[in-house]
């Protein structure tokens, strides 16, 4: 068979073909963590494209999905107003296209990262529910191709809606995700469904449910046990778990969970000294309510070490929970009669915050 030589080819579609491979170069430079060439990449699909016959609905398809790759990377190199009005660009083309809903979802997730970093909440928020209503309709067409961009939109809004208070929501979106993984996953539980349970637990704190958000972050914890993974985010199931009880009044079970939240961020590879120090102040805070004032100051003793550490190295970040720290050492040194000591930790808050 004789292979035809390029020159044989339709100009049209050598450009064409020479646009989509800038928009496929533009995604592998993208894995790779390259946003600039990735840009770059991206912006040559979109003048090959501007190139050709817009009123041919798939190369309108194509210039909608170059426009949206090169806002990604856009976003990526921290220019998320250019990325919004490029989406703006891709969206508008796809939505004159009936036959391309999927690609309306597409740019319509991404453009939630874009408002959500430029602090348009709400916009976000109503952003990624028309994602969410497209793809579920999609869904129902096609469970296997859809089911993970419906599961990554679901995520998403959860995030957004419980970002500008909508908890009810938020904590819809994270009952409607679990369904869904837990029909796709069966008894094979992963990250994404441990970390869906302790997203519905913390909305479900936020309206006050907190007998429910204690199931809940209980059951994340045994999937977090079960998974092996992520101490880091197994810890932090954990002491919300340990928070719902202290709501309840369980004071002595609080402690013990807030105890097992320290070890096992302790038995990470790496323990993020930040989340280490929140988890400490959390067992010190329990066990005050328990009366039992010296567990606690050693515990907020080893929360101070850390965030005076902290304050060194970005003394902007890391001021307000230093000078909490000092004023929970200052009480619990009263309660204990040490009074020289508490009076050292109050003048050490004042000139922090002088």
């Amino acid at each position: 068979m004789r292979v035809a030589p390029l020159t044989d080819l339709p100009a049209h579609q050598i450009v064409a073909d020479l646009a989509a491979a800038w928009n496929r170069r533009c995604t592998r430079l993208g894995a790779t963590d390259r946003p600039e060439a990735a840009a770059a990449a991206a912006q040559r699909s979109v003048v090959l494209y501007e190139r050709l016959d817009l009123t041919d609905p798939d190369t309108r398809a194509g210039l909608a999905n170059a426009l949206n790759s090169l806002s990604v990377q856009q976003s990526a190199l921290g220019l998320n107003h250019a990325a919004l009005r490029t989406a703006e660009r891709a969206l508008e083309i796809f939505e004159d296209l009936p036959e391309y809903p999927a690609g309306v979802a597409l740019v319509l997730y991404n453009t939630t990262a874009y408002l959500g970093a430029l602090g348009r909440g709400a916009e976000a928020a109503a952003a990624i529910e028309r994602a969410v209503a497209i793809r579920r309709e999609l869904f129902e067409r096609d469970p296997l191709g859809i089911g993970p961009d419906l599961e990554c939109s679901l995520s998403r809004m959860c995030g957004h809606l419980s970002k500008i208070g909508r908890y009810d929501d938020a904590a819809d979106a994270a009952a409607q995700l679990i369904a869904l993984l837990e029909e796709r996953l069966g008894d094979e539980p992963d990250r994404a469904l441990a970390e869906a349970y302790v997203a519905l637990g913390l909305n479900l704190l936020k309206i006050n449910r907190t007998m429910d958000a204690s199931r809940v972050m209980n059951y994340a914890d045994m999937l977090w046990s079960a998974l092996g993974t992520h101490p880091g985010k197994h810890a932090h199931a954990v002491s919300r778990h340990a928070f719902c009880q202290a709501k309840l009044g369980n004071y002595a079970e609080a402690v013990r969970l807030a105890r097992r939240a320290v070890q096992i961020h302790e038995s990470a590879p790496d323990p993020d000294p930040l989340l280490l120090s929140v988890l400490l102040s959390g067992l010190g805070e329990y066990l005050r309510m328990r009366g039992r004032h010296l567990e606690a100051l050693d515990a907020m003793a080893r929360t101070l070490a850390i965030e005076e550490r902290l304050f060194s190295e970005d003394p902007h970040l890391h001021r307000p929970s230093l000078a909490e720290t000092l004023d929970t050492m200052s009480e619990i040194m009263t309660v204990l009669g040490r009074h020289d000591a508490a009076g050292r930790f109050r003048r050490r808050r004042e000139d922090l915050l002088a």
